[in-house]
């Protein structure tokens, strides 16, 4: 995603985490991108004299500096096809068509992240009432309008060190894991919500699977979402809306998750916690 699952710019503890995963490259090693960094890691990007940005520290970010367990989504084909012709093309590309690409990659990375983490309990083998489909379409709905909207209103206008920066975290996003076929986003769970999924997993408890897919919705958020803001510099007017765009996709994704397992039957418990383990991913 190269990159790691945490890019060195996203906190200054960057260079730490690089341990475990390193921008690089090439295609090897056990998880790894496809950006090769237009400037070197962690330097700071150019500034115009007078703007004023809001840089903000991902939520929980230190909690990720050693990684075993991911909860992958599947990055589809439009996302890995973007963010491999960024890798190849940028550098030589004028500001509009960077801008243009950039902003393809970005709603192309929001609608994988949907698919993958809100519309994947319907397509991949849950079974779900008519109730919780319709609860998660209207999730899906949600976080695709407030991030769509989000997107457009910081590149509409962005520079072209803003845009490298952000085609550079959305390609960092796209990773290759050992023994996964396809591209995925590989989000990086905490240690207590990797314990909540392995509980769920092992339990099939309802209350264990509302609390795995909290830390699910937690995590994923930070990755996906609050992680960007913090790499793509933002107005103080933008991280208000940011902010509040976060919350409601964040107790929303939580209130229907937790709304549709307490719905769900014993079967549908069953589906989902097999969803769970073919989503779960431990790193070497």
């Amino acid at each position: 995603m190269g990159s790691g699952v945490l890019s060195a710019r996203e906190t200054r503890g960057g260079e730490r985490r690089g341990q475990r995963f390193r921008r690089t490259d090439g295609r090897s090693g056990p998880l790894y991108g496809v950006n090769p960094a237009p400037r070197p890691v962690g330097a700071p990007p150019a500034r115009r004299p007078g703007r004023r940005i809001v840089r903000t520290a991902p939520r929980g970010a230190a909690t990720f500096a050693r990684v075993n367990t991911v909860f992958t989504l599947s990055a589809g084909e439009e996302l890995p096809a973007l963010t491999d012709a960024f890798a190849r093309e940028h550098a030589g590309w004028d500001v509009e068509p960077l801008r243009a690409h950039v902003t393809a990659l970005a709603h192309a990375f929001v609608d994988a992240s949907v698919q993958g983490l809100v519309l994947g309990l319907i397509t991949d083998g849950v079974t779900v009432s008519s109730f919780t489909e319709s609860l998660m379409r209207g999730l899906a709905s949600l976080v695709e309008s407030v991030a769509g909207k989000l997107v457009h209103q910081v590149l509409k206008k962005a520079p072209r060190d803003v845009l490298m920066d952000a085609g550079q975290f959305f390609t960092s996003r796209v990773a290759r894991l050992p023994d996964v076929a396809q591209p995925v986003i590989a989000v990086p769970m905490t240690p207590d919500n990797a314990a909540a999924l392995q509980l769920a997993i092992e339990s099939v408890e309802k209350d264990a699977l509302v609390r795995a897919m909290a830390g699910v919705v937690d995590d994923s958020l930070d990755y996906l979402f609050v992680a960007a803001f913090a790499v793509i510099p933002v107005g103080p007017l933008t991280r208000r809306a940011v902010d509040a765009g976060g919350h409601a996709m964040r107790s929303g994704g939580k209130s229907a998750s937790a709304r549709a397992i307490r719905n769900a039957s014993n079967d549908e418990h069953k589906d989902l916690a097999d969803f769970i383990a073919r989503r779960r991913a431990e790193l070497p």
